[in-house]
């Protein structure tokens, strides 16, 4: 799976080569008061104007605020909130129907011919076959539709929130790596100036340490652009003009996310969704079917002449029960039977198609996890052996000779890349605990963000 991280281990991949086969540029260890310090340096004017005294945001907090007012969330909210008014609609038609008007036509049995009329009507139905059910089961369908739009478009904000919360940690980690490396190519390229003065060393040693400077601060320029990206995209997904000061801590729930228990997939949106339209279009067939059949009423009307109002047999009415049905429409009753009839055929099928999704991306996710953290507990065996065998290198190159500067440059890209592997292992097992949980529909749950409630809407 191709992951957003992409941005920064492209980065880290860069590789200088100096004589013998290339080694990715390394990064290191820092103390975290130095990393602080040179992030402040490095963020831009517009972060500094920002609230400094505010708390640090945790991820919990981060998604409640991108969720609370996110125009796609408002937006699926009134959808639901639309839909559900139809039920008042439908239900209506268990009322009186009242309506009333004035027409002008010809009437044979009044001697005026053409004379205007008024006109009232009222009708109750008393039995429709199922009609007026079917109409609100399938409006009952469309609320359960709306209401999974609103969780699905809650979840693909905290989802989008999570993963740009986390790779700003990633740039964090990245950048405080990236200029340890700086750092410890700076001392290099030092000593090595300063044999050069001496007349102990070459030339060409000294470029060679002085290009490395080089390429290092252009990996940190690069890996400084993507951490700014992601800054600029939590900042937008917070409503904030201001790039916001996130905690340095990660839910405990993301490091056991894709191994707990499969999920009950009634719980998950887009299942829930694809169930409802399901429940939908079948609704629609009952509905079609109900049709064809008759609707029973109480009726009564009346008409009077608007010209002679008062006059003999100028006011007309009668009532009774009334039996309407249509006798002939062409076909169009079996055309629409037999469209709603595919249109649940597909809805089955669409229900599938996401089940079948949602499976995927889970054990996608899932399939990765054991992997990376084999990798993860490797790197950290292999960067405490090549911390040594660096150090090693130092000295045989320092005091014995017996290493050359090109020999030591490479030994410390090795380590440095070691150290950004496992940052990236790191972050990538965040990455794929929230795609775990998002799979799963758990990921509101595992923020404790169930007791929200957006534009009158529990989530």
């Amino acid at each position: 799976m191709q992951h957003l991280s992409g941005k920064f281990s492209s980065v880290a991949s860069n590789r200088i080569s100096v004589g013998r086969p290339a080694v990715p540029i390394q990064w290191g260890r820092r103390a975290s008061g130095a990393v602080l310090a040179c992030l402040l340096i490095v963020q831009p004017a517009r972060a500094q104007v920002g609230p400094e005294l505010a708390p640090p945001l945790d991820l919990e907090q981060a998604g409640r605020a991108a969720v609370s007012w996110h125009p796609s969330v408002v937006e699926a909210a009134a959808r639901l909130e639309a839909q559900e008014q139809r039920i008042g609609e439908v239900r209506a038609g268990l009322y009186p129907q009242v309506s009333g008007g004035i027409g002008s036509g010809y009437d044979s049995t009044l001697r005026g011919g053409w004379r205007p009329s008024a006109n009232l009507s009222v009708t109750q139905r008393l039995w429709d076959f199922g009609k007026l059910a079917n109409e609100l089961d399938s409006e009952r369908a469309g609320i359960r539709v709306a209401s999974a739009q609103v969780l699905i478009s809650v979840d693909a904000i905290i989802r989008d929130t999570s993963y740009s919360y986390i790779e700003i940690l990633r740039g964090r980690a990245l950048l405080e790596a990236a200029r340890d490396q700086l750092d410890r190519v700076r001392d290099v390229s030092e000593l090595v100036n300063a044999r050069f003065q001496r007349g102990a060393t070459t030339r060409s040693d000294a470029l060679q340490t002085v290009s490395r400077v080089d390429a290092a601060q252009s990996t940190i320029q690069q890996i400084e652009a993507a951490w700014l990206r992601w800054q600029t995209n939590l900042s937008y997904l917070l409503g904030q003009d201001d790039f916001p000061v996130i905690a340095a801590g990660l839910p405990s729930q993301l490091q056991s996310a894709c191994t707990m228990p499969g999920p009950d997939w009634t719980e998950v949106p887009a299942l829930r969704e694809a169930q409802a339209r399901v429940e939908r279009a079948d609704s629609q067939v009952r509905q079609q079917h109900s049709e064809r059949l008759p609707t029973i009423s109480l009726g009564a009307s009346g008409r009077s002449d608007l010209l002679d109002p008062l006059g003999d047999d100028r006011v007309r009415y009668d009532f009774g029960l009334r039996v309407d049905s249509s006798i002939f429409n062409g076909g169009a009753a079996r055309s629409r039977i037999r469209g709603a009839e595919s249109a649940r055929a597909a809805a089955q099928a669409a229900l599938a198609a996401t089940r079948l999704e949602a499976t995927r991306q889970l054990a996608e996710a899932r399939s990765q996890v054991e992997t990376l953290q084999a990798r993860g507990d490797t790197l950290q065996s292999r960067f405490a052996v090549m911390e040594q065998t660096r150090e090693l290198y130092r000295l045989q190159y320092l005091e014995l000779g017996t290493r050359t500067l090109v020999d030591l440059l490479n030994a410390d890209q090795e380590l440095s890349q070691i150290r950004f592997d496992e940052i990236n292992t790191r972050f990538d097992l965040a990455r794929l605990g929230v795609d775990c949980l998002h799979a799963s529909g758990r990921l509101r749950e595992a923020l404790n963000l169930g007791d929200m409630v957006i534009e009158g809407v529990p989530l």
